[in-house]
C-alpha cells in the first residue's frame, strides 16, 4: 500500500454464473407486413364566385369617404351646418363608413 491508501479488488461475477442467459430471455421481434400507401380522399375546394366589378370602388369609397368626414370635421366643423349640428357624433359617422368599407373588404374576392 502506498501513503495508506488501500484498492479494494472488485470483480463482477460473468453472467453466465448468475444464471442469466440474455439470448434466451428476448424474443424474436415479428416482422410487419407492409399496407401500400392509400392517401386520403381529398376534399374539393369550393369556387367562390368573383365579387361584382362595382365592389372594390365602393369598398375604398366608404373608407376615403369615412377619413375624410373625420378630416372635415376637425378642421371646418364649426362652421358647416350639419357637422356643427351632430358634435361629436362627426366621429361616429366616419367611422361608420370605415367599418363599413372594412365590412365590405372581407367579402371581396
Amino acid at each position: 500500500m502506498a501513503l495508506g491508501v488501500a484498492t479494494l479488488d472488485v470483480s463482477r461475477p460473468s453472467t453466465a454464473s448468475r444464471g442469466c442467459n440474455q439470448e434466451a430471455q428476448v424474443p424474436e421481434s415479428k416482422s410487419r407486413k407492409n399496407n401500400a400507401y392509400t392517401p386520403q380522399a381529398v376534399a374539393q375546394d369550393v369556387i367562390h364566385p368573383a365579387s361584382p366589378n362595382w365592389w372594390a370602388p365602393i369598398m375604398v369609397t366608404l373608407f376615403i369617404l369615412g377619413l375624410l368626414w373625420i378630416v372635415v370635421y376637425y378642421i371646418a366643423g364649426s362652421t358647416l351646418p350639419i357637422m356643427k349640428d351632430l358634435g361629436w357624433w362627426n366621429v361616429v359617422v366616419g367611422f361608420s363608413f370605415i367599418a363599413a368599407g372594412f365590412g365590405m373588404s372581407t367579402r371581396w374576392r
